[in-house]
């Protein structure tokens, strides 16, 4: 389990570097649905490729879907845990204003929502206000939740990855016991 944690910080590190890389290169970019989507793919890469290397060089080659379930959440959720605790970081501690910009571009993309489902520029305007009264006490609780929420996440990936990557040794007669 130790080295499916040490690969769990590499996943960490590098979703951490393209962060930082996207945060260097502005808000725009930063809350971009392309930054998201890139960061969706590239992490499900990641996880593909950590759990590959997991089996090929902890297990040799060879692992059930029980024997890589664990592991494999090991790895998914402490890179997200990481992940998480580095954008509290960024957030609350390292650039602040980041958060404000975030709540901007939230409300933006959710302005631009309720246009396109026909609500009215009073009712926009009525949902835009409650949505900025309840980010305030939401903030901790988004942070918290999102790392209980990781647990669930890490499960759903763990299984689906899992399923994909196993590989069980072949049945081998001759070494076979009755």
């Amino acid at each position: 389990m130790k080295n499916a944690f040490i690969l769990g910080l590499q996943y960490a590190g590098i979703l951490i570097g393209v962060t930082i890389v996207a945060y260097g290169l502005g808000a725009d970019i930063y809350f971009s649905f392309a930054f998201t989507a890139i960061g969706f793919v590239l992490s499900k890469y990641l996880i593909w490729h950590f759990g590959k290397t997991y089996r090929d060089k902890y297990r040799d080659g060879f692992v059930s879907f029980g024997q890589l379930f664990l592991p494999f959440m090991a790895i998914i959720f402490s890179g997200y845990v990481l992940g998480t605790l580095f954008q509290l970081l960024l957030m609350e501690v390292i650039d602040p204003e980041m958060k404000r910009l975030a709540m901007e571009a939230g409300l933006d993309q959710a302005a631009d929502i309720y246009k396109a489902i026909g609500m009215s520029d009073r009712e926009i305007d009525k949902a835009l206000d409650d949505a900025q009264e309840l980010s305030a006490f939401m903030s901790i609780i988004q942070y918290v939740g999102g790392i209980v929420g990781g647990l669930f996440y890490s499960a759903f990936w763990a299984a689906i990855f899992g399923l994909l990557i196993r590989r069980e040794k072949p049945f081998d007669p001759m070494t076979h016991q009755s």
